[in-house]
């Protein structure tokens, strides 16, 4: 992020370890982002459907680190976004 010139803007996390969507939607809004990058640590995943539908919305394009989440899959997963 840092290389690429840009500004991390840091995304709060629910007591479940999950990212906060109210405060993602903020975020974006408040820091005009372009770019939404989430980590699946220890398991723990967001409701990625939603994710995807904020970010759609905003224009913003999501990029997925899945390495500590190796063999979790987030429901059936989507023809659009299939975990």
């Amino acid at each position: 992020i840092h290389h690429a010139g840009a500004k991390p803007v840091y995304v709060e996390s629910t007591a479940g370890y999950t990212m906060d969507l109210p405060n993602l939607k903020s975020k974006i809004v408040s820091s005009g982002a372009k770019f939404c990058m989430i980590s699946h640590m220890r398991g723990k995943i967001a409701d990625m459907d939603e994710v995807k539908k904020i970010c759609d919305g905003a224009g913003v394009i999501l990029l997925e680190d899945c390495a500590h989440s190796i063999g979790v899959r987030f429901g059936a997963g989507t023809a659009a976004c299939p975990h």
